[in-house]
């Protein structure tokens, strides 16, 4: 062999190893961040994503360019015009870029394939599946779904309310039960998930995005597409449902006496299959987990929807749902804060909070909890703040750091199961309207500082808060420690805050709920 053969030999070897270390360095940062998974999954609905095959054939693939190069190179020069002489450097670079784009497109091939066996499996389950059939009136369920969507804590904690309510009921009258809970995100396609939950969480935390999530909220209800399930068409039906398939596959293998909705998602797979399949006869009851209804809530049939104010009957009727099949019960908190609550004073002793004073509940979830905390610290009117900092350790660290005026007092507090013992000890809580605070707030009768409102569902929620007269709004943090402050020393303005609070609250929502499915009599 010429000695320029060799030396080019060499360097062929050396590209190659490069392509190597990259390409392991690569899978390894994957792993570690925990894009992608090796564990074997043994169902479809758990196959492997799209990365995770592509990191597998990359690294198949590029060790056999690595190896069989000099084969591949003579047959590529012989057979592909145009292709790099099979002694260049160039040539054997042209097969690594070859090699990892091939995995990458037999990766989306793979998931394709998948996704075709999903959708006939999804017509085969409801071709086939006899569920519910013949099922008598007022008899007690002994099967219940409870579906809910981690979008939020909200849906899963309304979820977690009516279990706990389901159990008691039943534990009352000595009755055997099985209950499953299931989250209808875990159940959807990667790419669905991350338009449903990843997607809508990154977008709001930026203000275009939030902005675009508040439009196509008034669009979508204005064009009221919930109203009857068909007109989204039939092929966008199919598909949800059958990127929705561990859904579907758990009503049919679980095969529930009925099923509890706290999210629209799940609401419109079960309608459209009691439209589309004869045999297919499960009830379901929806409880609308907002304080104003969106049109994705009113789907048909259904045979109750649970509402937590008169506003959200009337805007459900505007949708077409009959008045009869709609109950106002309030929003589902969990029994903690509706059963055996201790006092305020109990509480306040409990967690060592100086009652004499007001007590300002504030929630650490980002840098701007600095900016809150400084203006609270700037009030001359003593008072008593106590800031929740959840997980996030290093910010509470930070928080403990700053120096606090000798006329307040202050205590942080990392993660907590005590909620519901903060917020009966709270004047006033500064919060976003989200649907869970908004109703742990009310029903412990908790002021609400309305501050920064997410358009959409939150601004609605706080529309309520301030029409109810349950609270007041903070516009921007240079308004903040003047209003705070101007609330805390009017008494009477601050105790009609927090007896509205508690008038609209509700302690009772779930144990409705669960009455209702116990009795059976859809």
């Amino acid at each position: 062999m010429p000695p320029h053969a060799n030396a080019s030999a060499i360097t062929q070897q050396q590209v190659s190893l490069i392509f190597c270390t990259l390409v392991v360095l690569f899978i390894s940062s994957e792993l570690y961040h925990g894009r992608i998974s090796f564990h074997l999954h043994d169902q479809v609905h758990r196959t492997h994503q799209i990365s995770t095959v592509s990191a597998v054939l990359q690294f198949l693939f590029t060790g056999l360019t690595a190896f069989y190069h000099t084969t591949l190179l003579s047959f590529t020069s012989e057979y592909v015009h145009y292709w790099p002489h099979k002694d260049s450097v160039s040539g054997v670079v042209a097969l690594h870029i070859c090699a990892i784009f091939s995995a990458h497109c037999i990766a989306v091939i793979y998931k394709v394939c998948v996704i075709l066996y999903k959708v006939l499996r999804y017509r085969r389950l409801t071709r086939s599946g006899l569920t519910g059939e013949n099922r008598k009136q007022g008899t007690t369920p002994r099967r219940i779904l409870i579906v809910h969507a981690s979008v939020g804590s909200g849906h899963k904690r309304a979820a977690e309310a009516v279990e706990e309510a389901l159990r008691a009921r039943y534990a009352e009258e000595d009755s055997s039960v099985e209950i499953k809970v299931l989250d209808v995100v875990d159940s959807m396609e990667w790419f669905l998930k991350t338009i449903y939950k990843d997607g809508f969480m990154s977008l709001v935390t930026k203000d275009w995005g939030a902005a675009f999530v508040g439009l196509m909220f008034e669009k979508s209800n204005q064009a009221a597409p919930g109203i009857t399930v068909g007109e989204t068409g039939y092929l966008q039906t199919l598909i949800e449902e059958s990127f929705l398939l561990d859904f579907v596959e758990c009503i049919f293998n679980f095969q529930p006496d009925i099923v509890v909705n706290t999210h629209f998602l799940s609401t419109k797979v079960l309608s459209h299959m009691r439209n589309s399949i004869s045999s297919f006869e499960i009830p379901h009851v929806t409880v609308v987990t907002d304080f104003d209804v969106h049109a994705y809530w009113a789907v048909s049939p259904c045979e109750r929807f649970f509402v937590a104010r008169d506003e959200c009957r009337h805007a459900l009727e505007q949708f077409g749902v009959p008045s009869t099949r709609i109950t106002i019960t309030g929003m589902p908190v969990v029994r903690a804060f509706s059963h055996s609550l201790p006092s305020r004073a109990a509480c306040l002793s409990e967690l060592e909070l100086d009652g004499s004073l007001p007590v300002i509940l504030l929630m650490a979830g980002g840098d701007d909890v600095f900016e809150t905390y400084k203006e609270l610290l700037s009030m001359t009117t003593p008072v008593q703040i106590a800031l929740v900092c959840g997980r996030f350790k290093a910010l509470r660290k930070k928080l403990e750091d700053i120096p606090v005026p000798l006329h307040h007092k202050v205590k942080i507090e990392g993660f907590t199961k005590m909620m519901h013992f903060y917020l009966q000890s709270a004047d006033v809580i500064i919060t976003k309207p989200g649907g869970l605070t908004t109703a742990e707030s009310l029903a412990t009768g908790t002021a609400m500082a309305i501050y920064h409102s997410l358009p959409g569902q939150e601004m609605r929620n706080a529309d309520m808060v301030l029409e109810e007269g349950a609270g007041f709004k903070i516009s921007d943090s240079k308004m903040l420690a003047y209003k705070v402050e101007k609330v805390i020393k009017d008494k009477d303005s601050l105790e009609r805050m927090k007896a509205n609070a508690k008038r609209i609250g509700s302690t009772t929502a779930a144990d409705v709920v669960a009455e209702f499915v116990f009795r059976g009599d859809f």
